[in-house]
């Protein structure tokens, strides 16, 4: 079953060894980049420890046959509840762990977990987006947190501990995942029948930064494309603010009419100049820029823009101070014009 797993072998010996300890922790913390394969993992543990087979948490292998098995291989069990952010919200809210105004404590994951297992001796939920609770969520699941139902095992999902609440971070055990192998990438991108070209997939793994996701959203063609009008917009001496700005728009415009897949579309772009701006960042501090071709030509080349370590800095902070705002309900086009005009600032 852990063939499906790849690239993380040191966690799954870490998890081994506590089940073979009897030592499974009541929650744990997983973070690492996006796309690196957290989430399977979390669904594969509560698989082989859900399994109905004599021994199998002990050794956390999985039969694949039993009832337990099929129903979670299914999206069904009982024993096994999940969330995730709505798409049109920003954040984690109270609603989907204790229920709405109508239903608190009525419904919900932490209800839901306070029940017997059905079917299976544990219950365990996997809350995903964990970087993105508000205090009222993060308050109440430090509740369950604190005091756990018996058996109960909770993943929570998130990109890095520094965004956890430190009162939920001390009742976790962390594990951290990092990113992928750049050959993995490419090797899973032809395996899942994404890229065909073994010489695209390396591409699109160079510039993925390890992330299996991340690289199946640069093989759409029009965002790949973006990306290299967005490089050499950043490249030039001088930003021209409107154009850029314009463009940007346009294209998150062009994602579709909703709120939520625009809000992504101009997260991606955002994600483009993180990397083109730590980059040159690491170019000035005399390492090696990392990234394809096409990213480290572009920094090659602004290297004729006389700019120092602290002006990298302060656009890298800025683009960081964007994606906080794009998760806000904000406008996305004074958003764009804002961003645009602090990166063009000398």
């Amino acid at each position: 079953m852990w063939q499906t797993i790849q690239g993380h072998d040191h966690v799954i010996d870490r998890f081994r060894l506590a089940a073979m300890r009897g030592r499974l922790s009541g929650t744990y913390l997983l973070v690492g980049p996006e796309g690196v394969g957290k989430r399977s993992m979390a669904v594969q543990l509560a698989k082989a420890i859900l399994c109905l087979q004599q021994d199998s948490e002990q050794s956390l292998n999985a039969c694949n046959a039993c009832e337990s098995c099929r129903l979670l291989d299914s999206g069904n069990h009982p024993d096994f509840h999940t969330i995730t952010k709505r798409n049109d919200r920003q954040l984690v809210t109270i609603d989907l762990l204790v229920g709405d105004q109508n239903h608190r404590n009525r419904e919900g994951l932490l209800v839901d977990m306070a029940y017997k297992p059905a079917l299976s001796s544990r219950k365990i939920a996997m809350i995903d987006d964990a970087d993105l609770f508000n205090i009222e969520s993060a308050n109440t699941l430090l509740k369950t947190l604190e005091e756990p139902p018996p058996g109960a095992i909770i993943f929570l999902i998130g990109t890095s501990q520094n965004r956890q609440l430190p009162t939920i971070r001390s009742r976790s055990q962390v594990i951290r995942f990092g990113r992928l192998a750049d050959d993995l990438v490419a090797d899973l991108l032809i395996s899942k029948g994404i890229i065909s070209d073994p010489t695209r997939a390396k591409e699109l793994a160079s510039a993925s930064y390890g992330s299996i996701s991340r690289a199946i959203q640069l093989a759409d063609e029009e965002l790949w494309q973006f990306r290299a009008h967005l490089f050499q917009c950043l490249v030039a001496p001088g930003i021209d603010r409107l154009r850029v700005a314009r463009a940007a728009a346009k294209f998150v415009d062009g994602a579709g009419t909703e709120t939520y897949v625009r809000r992504v579309r101009l997260q991606q772009i955002v994600h483009f100049a993180i990397d083109f701006y730590r980059g040159i960042l690491r170019s000035q501090s005399g390492a090696d820029p990392e990234g394809d071709s096409l990213l480290r030509q572009a920094i090659a080349r602004s290297q004729t823009d006389a700019t120092g370590p602290d002006d990298t800095l302060r656009r890298l902070d800025c683009c960081l101070e964007m994606l906080t705002y794009i998760s806000r309900n904000v406008n996305l086009a004074t958003l764009i014009e804002w961003w645009i005009d602090a990166l063009a600032r000398p």
